[in-house]
């Protein structure tokens, strides 16, 4: 059998203006909802939920001055409609004796996909040569400050007479975040702009087990691959190496990498299978009616994941003023070598994760060329085996008891965490946590009626 499909799905508007915009003095106000002392009396009705109307922002009589000195987010006037393009093709055959398997090529393509974008990160006609200290001192030089003095500004570094070089160089001078000497700036975030793009595609196998036994189960295995420049602005705090920040938005062509959720090799396996012991079974089948209520009829379930380590995003710290935010690949050494029980770093190791000759921190004016997240560099791979026992007790006609018994790790193997990724850093490739839980067992019973 073959199949087929395509189809085109829209990200929803309220995915991508995710930001209230409580930064934009004078453009945005709020007016709270009247509540109760007790928390039970309805203070207002649904019909005159604001009694007293509702708080407008002050706009232009503000003045235009309202946030100088401060720094501001907003929206794009228009922003194109984000989609993913899905398509998959497979083949799928039954091999008899209740068995089938299964291959299929599975893709998408996010098109469009929002961003934040720092609008005063440092521009490229002000960028030195790597390394040229003549172009730092330029840049961070005290110079008279035009804002000085100006309406509106009534905190932060313009209200002072002289402001760093850099401060007036940025795309829009009268917005301060207070970083300096940085190739980033977040005084003005744009947010979003629709120019994320991600590709990912896939081979898909399994193969699928159902006996006359009662034996059930099925192995998948996936080969894939997940490319992209963007970062997961709504559960970014979910990824589990984090999310990678971009280095200077005007070099969005160094961006493209692997996505911080990319595992390339991943196989699963589970089967249920209710044990042959009790009445009615293959063995112990003339067991007495109580001692079959114990024995008989339970059922194993087991779950076996293992999966390749997800890549990581390096950070530096110690780097000179103007310099890039990743670390530079010197091509000297091999990355990773041994076992990842030998490369655990701190007391007693030998090693760390990573070989730290193989980096170096950047120079002024030289971004870091590792990539945001790196696929030769992942965290360990993990493993995970789960199994439980299951047994459903009839008590009267459609009452049931069921009865669980499940662990969580069986085994009781260590999957190792990822790495601190920080080069420069005194624990930089340091492994100090589990990935996993230990091992953990719990009985649980529900009644069906």
């Amino acid at each position: 059998m073959a199949r087929g499909g395509y189809g085109i799905l829209y990200l929803p508007l309220s995915s991508r203006q995710y930001s209230n915009q409580t930064s934009n003095i004078g453009f945005t106000q709020r007016t709270n909802l009247a509540t109760s002392a007790t928390g039970f009396t309805p203070a207002v009705t649904s019909d005159n939920p604001f009694p007293s109307g509702v708080l407008l922002p002050a706009g232009p009589t503000a003045g235009v001055g309202v946030s100088v000195g401060t720094s501001i987010s907003g929206l794009p006037s228009k922003i194109p409609l984000s989609y993913q393009q899905q398509w998959n093709f497979g083949l799928e055959r039954s091999l008899g004796r209740g068995m089938s398997a299964s291959l299929n090529y599975v893709g998408s393509h996010g098109v469009d996909l929002p961003m934040n974008l720092r609008a005063n990160d440092l521009q490229p006609a002000y960028w030195g040569t790597p390394g040229q200290t003549s172009q730092v001192t330029y840049l961070q030089a005290q110079v008279a400050n035009p804002f000085y003095g100006a309406t509106g500004v009534a905190s932060g570094t313009l209200t002072n007479a002289t402001v760093q070089r850099l401060q007036l160089l940025t795309k829009y001078p009268e917005y301060t975040s207070g970083a300096s000497s940085s190739i980033q700036n977040s005084s003005v975030t744009i947010q979003p702009i629709a120019f994320g793009s991600a590709t990912y595609n896939a081979m898909q196998a399994m193969w699928l087990v159902n006996r006359p036994s009662g034996l059930t189960g099925s192995v998948s295995y996936i080969y894939s691959k997940l490319l992209g420049n963007v970062t997961d602005l709504i559960n970014g705090s979910l990824n589990p190496t984090g999310n990678p920040n971009i280095q200077n938005y005007y070099f969005m062509q160094n961006e493209h990498s692997h996505l911080s959720t990319d595992i390339p090799q991943r196989i699963a396996g589970t089967a249920s299978y209710p044990l042959p012991i009790g009445k009615g079974r293959q063995y112990a089948n003339s067991l007495p009616t109580w001692a079959n209520e114990f024995v008989g009829g339970w059922t194993v379930t087991t779950i076996i994941d293992a999966y390749s380590g997800f890549p990581l995003g390096l950070t530096v710290t110690g780097a000179p003023a103007f310099a890039g935010t990743r670390p530079v690949f010197t091509g000297s050494a091999p990355l990773t070598s041994g076992s990842v029980h030998h490369r655990l770093g701190g007391a007693g190791q030998t090693q760390n994760y990573f070989n730290t000759a193989g980096f170096r921190l950047p120079q002024s004016f030289e971004l870091g060329t590792v990539p945001r997240s790196s696929s030769t560099m992942r965290s360990p791979i993990s493993f995970d085996e789960n199994a439980s026992l299951i047994k459903n007790f009839p008590i009267h006609e459609d009452v049931m008891l069921e009865f669980r018994c499940e662990a969580f790790n069986v085994l009781n193997k260590v999957d190792f965490n990822q790495p601190n990724a920080q080069f420069g850093g005194s624990s930089f490739g340091n492994i100090t946590a589990m990935y996993n839980s230990p091992r953990n067992i719990q009985l649980a019973a529900k009644l069906h009626f």
